[in-house]
């Protein structure tokens, strides 16, 4: 049992050394969400909404605001209906689509991009953001 304590003491430690050192790096935010895009092409982003037992609680869009992202790169929004698939809910809902629209380029630009969406509901204002990574391609 004190041969257990003395290693994990040990192993606390040495993290704690190597995070004092700057030797641990945390991955970035878009590790997971990476986003190749076409000279002046447009992608849908997201879908967004707010619902409760599969009814749309969603009283407006107020937004997309473009908080980081590589130059020339312009979001936009669209409403329609759209289906709440986390929830598994089998009628569509009020929504609204993100839609990323790439600059015109010559050579390959990337960078991170940050995003949120605010939406207006019956429990009040709610704001959804997003990271993810871009990269802009010459045609």
């Amino acid at each position: 049992m004190t041969r257990c304590r003395s290693y994990f003491r040990a192993g606390v430690k040495l993290a704690s050394v190597l995070a004092l050192a700057g030797l641990f790096r945390s991955l970035p935010a878009y590790s997971g969400n990476q986003i190749a895009i076409m000279s002046g092409e447009s992608l849908d982003l997201s879908t967004d909404y707010y619902v409760a037992n599969c009814a749309s609680l969603l009283l407006n869009i107020d937004g997309v605001d473009l908080l980081e992202g590589p130059p020339g790169v312009r979001l936009s929004f669209r409403n329609e209906l759209v289906y709440a698939r986390a929830q598994r809910c089998t009628v569509a809902v009020p929504g609204t689509i993100t839609v990323l629209t790439a600059p015109v380029v010559s050579q390959k630009i990337g960078g991170q991009l940050v995003y949120r969406v605010r939406l207006s509901t019956e429990e009040g204002p709610k704001i959804i953001t997003r990271t993810m990574w871009v990269t802009v391609y010459p045609k």
